[in-house]
């Protein structure tokens, strides 16, 4: 019942709603899909430090659970918040977690665009070594990508 009631506020874009639905989901079970919807809910309540986390978490065991993502059939919101953010319509403390939080959301579309950001996130901040992770982790392997001709019309 939750896990419904937590698509149904994702799927709405109730983040705040979804998240809290989604978090107690993941304290008794791993779901890594799930745990993907959170980390764009927490991109979206102002927790990007949370996000990270989770995200480096859910890359080091399957990658792919991000990387497969099809923007249009899994209702994807990524394309919309990318947009928002890079327009400023989103903002957040500091060019850094701009820039991370961009490469989150574009690794369930662009893996390019992804690494790209996190680049500059890494040039903003050279200490943080969780990017440096996640580079050596998007970075280490090509890895498949799908709907690459609808992925390019989304971003």
């Amino acid at each position: 019942m939750e896990e419904m009631l937590a698509n149904q506020y994702f799927m709405m874009r109730k983040y705040n709603l979804a998240a809290k639905e989604l978090e107690q989901i993941l304290n008794f079970t791993a779901n890594k899909k799930l745990a993907k919807k959170l980390i764009i809910c927490y991109t979206q309540i102002n927790k990007p430090r949370e996000a990270l986390d989770l995200f480096l978490s859910l890359i080091s065991t399957d990658i792919e659970v991000i990387t497969a993502t099809d923007p249009l059939a899994d209702d994807c919101p990524c394309p919309v918040l990318v947009t928002n953010i890079k327009n400023d319509l989103v903002t957040y403390e500091n060019e850094f977690t701009k820039f991370y939080v961009l490469g989150m959301l574009l690794l369930y579309c662009k893996r390019d665009a992804s690494i790209k950001y996190f680049k500059k996130a890494r040039q903003t901040n050279p200490s943080e070594t969780k990017i440096d992770r996640i580079l050596e982790l998007l970075t280490k392997n090509e890895f498949p990508t799908i709907n690459k001709s609808k992925q390019k019309e989304l971003i």
